[in-house]
């Protein structure tokens, strides 16, 4: 959670490093710290809502 007075890091990704979601995954992962990203776009679903029920939409 940021509080105030706190800014987020801004994440810059070239798009002529990849071509397809798994190159975007690859050159996302490096941007991260201690996590690999596979490609998945459900990964971050409820556990950062706190419910811990999918919602569909």
């Amino acid at each position: 959670m940021v509080t105030s007075g706190e800014e987020l890091p801004v994440l810059t990704i070239d798009g002529a490093n990849f071509s397809d979601l798994d190159g975007f995954a690859r050159e996302f992962s490096t941007l991260l710290c201690y996590h690999t990203w596979h490609g998945n776009l459900d990964a971050s679903g409820p556990r950062h809502r706190g419910s811990g029920r999918y919602r569909r939409m």
